[in-house]
C-alpha cells in the first residue's frame, strides 16, 4: 500500500481560515465491500507552521481510533504563499471591576484560549468536534464547539476573579461530537508564580483524564495574563461588612441549673423528670447569640 500520486494543488486561503487538512480515503467499491468512501486518516496543518518555501516532508497520518498514533504517512510538498498569523482575541478590561476585585483581596485574571492543534482523532470519526472549559476555582467558562478539526482555533476571551489561595487552572479540552460533550484531555498550570501585566503565551501539551493513562491527546494555545493578584486581607481590617447570605433563628426559651453545682447522676435526673431548677434572687442573667459578626441579646432576667 504504497500509493503515488504526485498531484500539485493550488487553494486559496479564505479569510479566517488557520487550517490545512489532507484526507486519505478508501474509495467506495463493490470489490472492497464498500457503499461509501471510509476514512484511512488525516493531517492537519497549522498555516502558521508552513514555511514559505517549498519543504518536502513525510506526515503522519491520524488514524479513525485513538489508540492509532499513525495510520501510515503521507509525503507532501508544503508552502505558504501569505501565512495568516492567528490574531489573538483579548478580554475587555473593566478597570473598575478590576479595582472592586482588589479592593476585596481577589485578584483578576485574562485568559484567551487561543487554539489547539495535533489533538488525536476519536474512535468513531478520526477527529474531533472541540471545545475547551477554563476553571479557575469555583467558576468556569468555556469556548464555543468548533468544527471537524484536529487543530480548531477558537480565539475566546475570558475574565475571572481569582480567590486568595487558588493557584491552578484547570483546563479540559472536549469533544462535542455525538450526544453529549466527553472530556478526552485535561492539563493544570500553576500561576503562583505568575508576574502581574506579565503575559504568557505558550502551548500546553494536554494528556488523557484517565490517571492511569498518560498519552498526550493534543496541545492547546492559551494567553495568560494576571492583572491583579489575589491577596489575603481580613474584611474587617478594610472596613468591609460581609454580605448576608441567610438566616438563622433562634429562640431563647429558658435556663436550668444555671451557676448551681450538681453532679452528673443529678443532672441526668433533673432531665428525665423535667424537674427546673428554681431562679433565686441576686445576679441577673444576660444569654447572647452570635454567629460571624451578627449578634443578638436577650434582656436580662434574675437569678
Amino acid at each position: 500500500t504504497c500509493p503515488c500520486w504526485n498531484q500539485p494543488f493550488l487553494l486559496d486561503v479564505a479569510s479566517g481560515c488557520q487550517v490545512a487538512e489532507v484526507t486519505v480515503f478508501e474509495k467506495a467499491s463493490a470489490i472492497a465491500m464498500l457503499s461509501k468512501d471510509q476514512v484511512l486518516g488525516v493531517v492537519s496543518v497549522l498555516l502558521s507552521d508552513m514555511p514559505s518555501e517549498p519543504s518536502f516532508g513525510w506526515y503522519p497520518l491520524v488514524g479513525l481510533r485513538s489508540s492509532d498514533l499513525a495510520a501510515g504517512a503521507v509525503k507532501l510538498a508544503l508552502c505558504a504563499h501569505v501565512i495568516p498569523e492567528i490574531t489573538v482575541e483579548r478580554p475587555r478590561r473593566d478597570m473598575n471591576a478590576v479595582k472592586d476585585n482588589a479592593s476585596r483581596g481577589l485578584g483578576t485574571l485574562e485568559v484567551s484560549v487561543v487554539a489547539a492543534k495535533q489533538l488525536i482523532g476519536s474512535d468513531e470519526t478520526g477527529t474531533r468536534e472541540a471545545m475547551v472549559s477554563v476553571q479557575v476555582g469555583q467558576s468556569k467558562q468555556q469556548t464555543e464547539k468548533m468544527g471537524r478539526s484536529l487543530n480548531p482555533v477558537f480565539n475566546k476571551p475570558m475574565t475571572f476573579k481569582v480567590d486568595p489561595g487558588v493557584s491552578v487552572v484547570k483546563v479540559a479540552v472536549l469533544d462535542k461530537g455525538g450526544k453529549g460533550a466527553k472530556e478526552f484531555g485535561e492539563v493544570e498550570i500553576d500561576i503562583t508564580d505568575f508576574e502581574e501585566e506579565d503575559e504568557v503565551d505558550d502551548w500546553w501539551c494536554f494528556t488523557a483524564p484517565d490517571r492511569k493513562d498518560n498519552r498526550v491527546m493534543g496541545e492547546v494555545r492559551l494567553c495568560l495574563n494576571y492583572v491583579s493578584k489575589a491577596v489575603y486581607t481580613d474584611p474587617a481590617a478594610l472596613g468591609l461588612q460581609q454580605q448576608a447570605i441567610g438566616d438563622v433563628e433562634v429562640v431563647i426559651i429558658a435556663g436550668r441549673g444555671i451557676g448551681t453545682e450538681v453532679d452528673e447522676g443529678a443532672a441526668a435526673a433533673a432531665v428525665v423528670e423535667d424537674d427546673w431548677t428554681r431562679l433565686q434572687p441576686g445576679d441577673l442573667l444576660r444569654v447572647q447569640a452570635q454567629i460571624g459578626e451578627a449578634k443578638s441579646e436577650v434582656s436580662p432576667v434574675g437569678r
